[in-house]
């Protein structure tokens, strides 16, 4: 089943809407296409696509800034330890990342859509 799928189903099913359904399905989507790396493209957060265009631009590294404060589990200290940058610069560059993207660094649905983009990017399925 696609997230979609899923969804209608869930939806008829208990005649309950529920925004976060398609988002909490959205995984089996993802995993669904991600053998094709056209599909998966299309599949992929955006703002990663958004922020490895403004690092080529700007030289900022903001692409694997959120990486690590992903699978960090957030945590400054660590992340700006993997990256060899002070606490400050890092805060810095999670604030812009934050304006550049509008995500919700606290919704967990959305760290997980990431999450799961980051993977399969860095896969060997691609």
């Amino acid at each position: 089943l696609t997230g979609v799928s899923l969804c209608i189903r869930i939806f008829s099913a208990s005649q309950r809407y529920s925004l976060r359904c398609y988002s909490a399905s959205y995984s089996s989507g993802i995993l669904q296409r991600a053998g094709n790396p056209v599909r998966y493209k299309v599949c992929s957060h955006p703002a990663l696509r958004l922020l490895r265009q403004y690092d080529e631009k700007h030289g900022s590294g903001l692409y694997d800034t959120l990486f690590q404060y992903l699978f960090q589990d957030r945590s400054i200290q660590k992340g700006a330890e993997a990256l060899h940058i002070h606490r400050n610069s890092f805060l810095y560059r999670i604030h812009r990342i934050k304006e550049l993207t509008q995500i919700d660094l606290e919704d967990p649905s959305a760290r997980f859509y990431l999450m799961l983009s980051f993977l399969l990017e860095r896969s060997s399925l691609l």
